[in-house]
């Protein structure tokens, strides 16, 4: 397996970004600037890969290779920390930054792969969309492969630890396209997705967000299960 440490960080242009397709706008705008300064010390990104593997199939037109990236866990505990005294918008903030900052370790991991095979990251296949959930713990373990060191587990549910983390099936090929992680991805869902978060909702409101969903929990948004 190969590792690479990854230096990702939000350009004052990129936070922008982040504010707008999260919906956040007035004071929202001065909590991001802060809990980014105070979240960045505690990133520790790092990238694993497989070697490529060439495609069993005519119709495959990608070489494949395992992929995972993560932020480590502290950017959890300072998650953590606000959640533990309720301080949602804060918590969902940090979330936003991690998700945002988890796309610069993307992009960063392509540019390495480029460097090192000569072929673009073309496309990413998920665990849950494109691949079986299942698929999750075979990644996992087949970067793992035995070394301690690997920075990520899967619990039987298939949830990711630390939190900041994902895993994928990367297609390799020699041409570079232009899209995001999202241009094949059917998970309308997915806290990663570029293009269906809707306006942050005031606590107590019946229509939440994805990322409201999950700093609240299933109990507090009064659904079963």
């Amino acid at each position: 397996m190969n590792k690479e440490k990854l230096s990702v960080s939000l350009t004052k242009e990129d936070r922008k970004r982040m504010a707008d397709r999260y919906h956040f706008a007035g004071e929202a705008l001065h909590q991001i600037d802060i809990l980014y300064e105070a979240a960045l010390p505690l990133v520790q990104a790092q990238a694993w890969f497989s070697a490529p593997v060439s495609a069993q199939t005519k119709e495959a037109a990608a070489d494949a290779v395992l992929c995972a990236v993560t932020l480590g866990d502290k950017i959890d505990l300072l998650q953590d920390l606000y959640g533990s005294v309720e301080a949602v918008t804060e918590s969902y903030i940090l979330e936003c930054i991690g998700n945002t900052l988890l796309e610069k370790c993307y992009e960063a991991l392509g540019r390495f792969l480029w460097q090192e095979t000569g072929l673009f990251l073309r496309t990413f296949a998920f665990p849950g969309s494109q691949l079986p959930m299942q698929k999750t713990g075979d990644i996992v373990r087949g970067l793992a492969d035995g070394d301690s060191s690997f920075p990520i587990s899967c619990n039987a549910s298939y949830v990711l630890c630390p939190r900041k983390s994902v895993v994928f099936l990367g297609g390799l090929g020699e041409k570079k396209m232009e899209c995001g992680i999202c241009g094949n991805c059917e998970r309308a869902d997915c806290p990663y997705r570029q293009s269906v978060h809707t306006k942050a909702q005031t606590p107590g409101s019946e229509n939440y967000n994805y990322g409201y969903r999950m700093i609240l929990g299933s109990r507090e948004m009064g659904e079963s299960g």
